[in-house]
């Protein structure tokens, strides 16, 4: 199978968990291709089997690139097994309570 990741981050904390998923979803036996999509607005390359979307949240929202990206690819989404995971370093808008 062939799985594709793409995410978007501001810090990076995105970037290494997509990268441990494609890690795992090789290590049994797949291949899996990772993209930025707040750098690169590549749609859904042909020929995948499944897609990962990630994105990482701010006081409660998305990244808009990563909401623009689901907006734009919702059919190629459809077509084909998906997810979805969501990064927060904080407590839904409120950064005092982050950690507990």
């Amino acid at each position: 199978m062939r799985i594709y990741i793409a995410y978007a981050t501001k810090e990076g904390q995105t970037t290494q968990i997509a990268d441990y998923i494609a890690e795992v979803v090789r290590a049994h036996g797949h291949r899996a291709d990772t993209a930025d999509i707040g750098h690169a607005k590549a749609p859904v390359p042909a020929g995948c089997d499944g897609v990962i979307v990630g994105s990482s949240v701010h006081m409660g929202k998305h990244d808009k690139h990563a909401a623009e990206y689901v907006r734009q690819n919702r059919q190629s989404l459809e077509a084909v097994p998906s997810a979805f995971f969501s990064v927060s370093l904080a407590v839904h808008g409120d950064e005092s309570q982050a950690g507990t």
